[in-house]
Formats: structure tokens, sequence, C-alpha cells
């Protein structure tokens, strides 16, 4: 099978996509072409450009997608990872009309998507099949589209560091903050995961000042910019930060799995309450790593509780401050029940070697469900 990707070749969760599925079927070839484009060569690593056979990259479109549709045939699958508005773009310049076409929903390229004015309906038609991660999500995209059911298929994004924080369960909390360059006593609220504002990092900061008496004098806020960098956000809330007595540090290198489960390891309590999610890679690494989650109600996370997951929640960003210190007045019983709930066995089904399965029969699909 060839598959041609659109989409981000430096996301991580395209990287795993793409080494976990080569890894099930090495038959398989995998040529992307990438969406992002503030990048350089230099960030294009051995890991991330030895995940694809061919990479394609994404700042001259018209001659990329000119040289694509001369051998255009070669493929048997065009795989859309997410439905930005960079990645259709492309999608409309290939000439597509005979190769089966699937389409991946990520989470905010559907839920922050205007659909009255920007409608998903025509690319939905193109699309042979439509993945979505959980039974939430397909409800959500039926309430605006009414697809057929036999063109929509579940298929969960693993979570790749889930496999080296297996493999360093041994480390402590206090040798893991040592390794970020942190004190080992330190007490580390890491705040969101992204550097977008949709992580509501501004609100996250009003209420931990809020609290700061009751704030250990110990802690550290840490925030992880690595990626969808927004660099007049990054430097707002930077600003931000110089005027507050909170105890910051930004992480904007990009990080490997080893360095983001050394982050889910030193972390006390992670927050967050990102304005919409499907669901979040990030919050089950720090479930599985025993930190303490703080999240929004709002979110489409019933799939977690239905699995018996422990975590904190919020219905409004203005209660974070009052259950932050609710956590820390009860902290012993608050991580009794994190050791108790988050137990490793429940991971299992979100590791790539176990999920990768319906994406390749998704894809295989094309086989039996010729074009005309």
């Amino acid at each position: 099978m060839q598959l041609l990707v659109i989409g981000d070749a430096f996301s991580p969760y395209t990287v795993a996509f793409s080494r976990f599925l080569k890894q099930h079927s090495p038959i398989i070839t995998i040529d992307i072409i990438n969406t992002r484009h503030n990048v350089s060569d230099i960030d294009l690593t051995d890991h991330i450009r030895g995940a694809y056979d061919q990479f394609y990259p994404g700042q001259s479109i018209s001659a990329i997608t000119s040289q694509i549709n001369e051998k255009i045939c070669q493929y048997d699958v065009i795989c859309l990872h997410g439905f930005w508005d960079v990645v259709l773009s492309i999608y409309e310049r290939l000439n597509h009309k005979d190769l089966f076409t699937v389409g991946v929903i990520w989470g905010s390229d559907f839920y922050r998507r205007n659909h009255d004015t920007m409608p998903l309906s025509g690319i939905f038609d193109r699309c042979d099949r439509v993945l979505v991660q959980t039974d939430e999500m397909e409800a959500d995209l039926l309430k605006v589209y009414p697809l057929l059911p036999k063109k929509i298929r579940k298929c969960l994004f693993g979570i790749e560091p889930l496999e080296s924080l297996t493999a360093m369960s041994g480390i402590s909390s206090a040798k893991a903050k040592r390794s970020l360059g942190l004190a080992s006593d330190s007490f580390v609220l890491t705040c969101g995961y992204n550097a977008s504002p949709f992580q509501n990092h501004t609100a996250i900061i009003d209420q931990l000042t809020a609290i700061i008496s009751r704030l250990p004098a110990n802690h550290v806020l840490i925030f992880p910019f690595t990626y969808q960098k927004d660099t007049r956000y990054m430097s707002l809330i930077e600003n931000v930060m110089k005027k507050s007595p909170l105890t910051y540090y930004f992480i904007e290198d990009f990080m490997d799995s080893e360095q983001v489960s050394l982050l889910c390891l030193a972390t006390d309590i992670f927050i967050q309450v990102q304005t919409t999610d499907a669901l979040s890679a990030s919050m089950r690494e720090h479930l599985f790593a025993k930190s303490i989650v703080i999240t929004g109600g709002w979110l489409p996370y019933q799939i977690l509780v239905r699995n018996g997951f422990y975590f904190e929640t919020i219905d409004e960003l203005n209660s974070l401050g009052t259950t932050i210190t609710g956590i820390l007045d009860n902290y012993t019983e608050v991580k009794r029940k994190v050791e108790l709930y988050n137990t490793p066995d429940k991971f299992e089904q979100y590791r790539w070697p176990k999920v990768i399965q319906p994406w390749y029969e998704a894809f295989l699909e094309y086989q039996t469900e010729k074009r005309d």
C-alpha cells in the first residue's frame, strides 16, 4: 500500500502514526506533504525524517503538487491528517478524483471551526472514510453533518510517550525534576501543553496569582510552549509572568518522548483547561505519570470517566483557584486516589501497538471500495 499524507510532518502525533503504521505493515510506504511552514532544516531531525519514505516541504506548494500530480497514480490512498484549511487547500490542488481518500478529525480542526461560514460538507462528500477517536466525537460530527455510518471509523491516536514512561517508571519525581534543571523539592504545576491561546494560560495565571499565599513556597509554573507556537501570544504570556509574583519556567525547545516523560514525572499538578478538545494525549500521559490532573468539565472526556480514571474537573475557569486550594488541603487523600485509580493496566488501550490495527484496516479498505 502506498499512502500519501497531507499534514504536519513535525507533529509528534503524525510522526508516531507513521512509524507505528510502518512497523505494523513494513510493506507500506508513506510519503507526506508537510503543512507546517515555521520550521527550518534544523528542525527536520533524523527521527522525523525517518518516519517517512518521502518528505515534501510545504514552502512551495504549487511546485510540489505539480510534481506529485505527475505520479499521483502510484498512490493507493490519500490521508488528510486534520481538516485544517491548509490541508484542504493542498488536497484541492491534487488530481485526487480516482484515489481513495481518508480524512482524520484531530479535534480543534472540527471543534474550533465555524461550520456555518466554513462548512466541511463538500470535503466530507469526497472522503471515502472519516476517522474519529471517540463515540462523543462521532455524535458531535453527526449533529452537524449527516454522514452515512458506513463512512465513519473509530481510530484512536496512540500515545508514544507511554512507551518511554513505562521504561522510566522507576525514576522518581525528584530525579525527573533535577533532570529538567529544577530543584528536587520543587512543587511543579504544569500549565497546558502548547503555546495556543486556547489553553487559557492568562486565566490560569490569574487564578494562581489570586491564591499565591496558599501555594507552596517552592512552587514552579511550567509552560510547555514547544508546539503550536504563536510568537505574539508567547510574548504576551512572558510579559504577564515577568510582572507576576509567581515562579515560572518556559519550555520552548522541541521535546522528544523521553523529555516529555520527564516533564510528566516531574509534574505534581497538571492544569488542562483548554477551550475545546477531542481526547488529550498530554492529559493521559500525566494521568499515567500519577500527576494530579485538573481539567474542564466542558471537555468530552466521558470515555475516561467510563474507564475509571480519576481526575479533578472544574465547571468554569473562575473555580480553578478554589479547586487547587482544595487539593492542597487534602493532598495526601487526592494522591491516594490517583495511585488507586490510574493504574498502568488501564493505559494499555492507548499504546500505539494496541491502536494501530483499526487505522491499518481503514486504509486497507481501498482494496474493496474502488472509486468509479
